[in-house]
């Protein structure tokens, strides 16, 4: 610029100049994601530098909408957060964002030049998760069977319904069993996978993940050991979904009863004899009457009778075995 008095004197400057920038800055590509996280109240994301090969980058600036997210004219649609300066720092931070859980949001980036060009990118997609999964119905089995009584020691089992997590999913189940509802002092922890049962057959005192390998035991003289007075075991199942969070359910329980009932008395006697007294001669080939009393179990009580006659003690050659039901002492 020339300035020219009166006096014809004139002087002049020289601007240094000034760059003509028509292109917008260029934020690297990225591989879109989906990031899931345990909290809902926090976000913290970060990003590689963008690059302008005219005038340098004067800002960054971030935000967190719905899908729809930020338009060409309209940069706060739908936003949880609005684009938010960060100056030339590649990460940003908020600590009071309210997320709403299993929504998915999407951050976006915005940068700017000297020159006011700017562009905008999809950076990836947040999902947040604050709740445990809904715990499914753990049901004790054995090969398969469901059981709550048994006298059988030599294997351990459960299966489950579905454990539910509309957000983010269960990725993993986890069993164990132990003598209280939600212990694991028998067998720790086993991982299932996505599997809805698990067991665990009895072995040698090298299986340390057990009650009987950390007492150098075998299983079966763990079992023949400790449970000989009757004791319950139950079965724990963990669910852990995407972000961590975990819920747990139990087995009602499986009661084993290592011992026999404890035998009464058996006689024949004459059933049209209301006083049921031993009898040990009877005319009548036609009809055996037996009676049979004071037979017990203190642990899981009677269940169920069979009874037979024979030639010799031990022997069903005269009638078949019978089974009746455990409150019957005649027949």
């Amino acid at each position: 610029v020339q300035a020219t008095n009166a006096a014809g004197l004139s002087s002049f400057k020289v601007y240094q100049g000034v760059a003509i920038d028509a292109s917008e800055p260029v934020i690297p590509a990225v591989v879109l994601e989906t990031r899931y996280q345990p909290i809902c109240s926090e976000l913290n994301v970060t990003w590689e530098p963008s690059t302008d090969s005219h005038v340098p980058i004067k800002k960054y600036e971030w935000s967190v909408c719905s899908n729809n997210g930020p338009t060409d004219t309209d940069y706060t649609a739908d936003c949880v957060q609005e684009y938010a300066d960060v100056g030339l720092q590649l990460r940003g931070r908020s600590q009071s964002i309210n997320l709403v859980g299993g929504v998915q949001y999407r951050v976006w980036l915005r940068v700017t030049n000297d020159a006011g060009l700017f562009t905008h990118r999809w950076l990836l997609d947040v999902v947040c998760d604050i709740t445990s999964p809904t715990v499914g119905n753990v049901t004790d089995i054995y090969f398969g069977r469901e059981v709550s009584v048994t006298h059988l020691f030599d294997f351990q089992g459960a299966s489950w319904t579905p454990f539910d997590d509309k957000e983010t999913n269960v990725v993993e189940y986890r069993w164990a069993v132990g003598s209280k509802k939600g212990q694991t002092n028998i067998i720790n922890w086993q991982t299932a996978g996505l599997n809805l049962t698990q067991h665990y057959l009895g072995g040698d005192n090298n299986q340390s993940d057990t009650i009987w390998g950390q007492n150098n035991m075998d299983h079966k003289t763990y079992w023949e050991m400790f449970g000989s007075g009757g004791v319950y075991y139950y079965s724990t199942v963990k669910a852990i979904n995407l972000v961590g969070h975990e819920s747990v359910a139990y087995s009602t329980g499986v009661y084993l009863d290592p011992s026999p009932p404890v035998c009464g008395g058996v006689y024949f006697a004459d059933l049209a004899d209301s006083s049921l007294f031993p009898v040990a001669f009877q005319k009548s080939r036609a009809r055996l009457d037996v009676v049979w009393k004071d037979f017990v179990d203190a642990e899981t009580g009677i269940a169920s009778y069979k009874w037979c006659v024979g030639y010799s003690k031990g022997v069903c050659d005269v009638t078949n075995q019978t089974q009746v039901a455990g409150d019957i002492e005649f027949d």
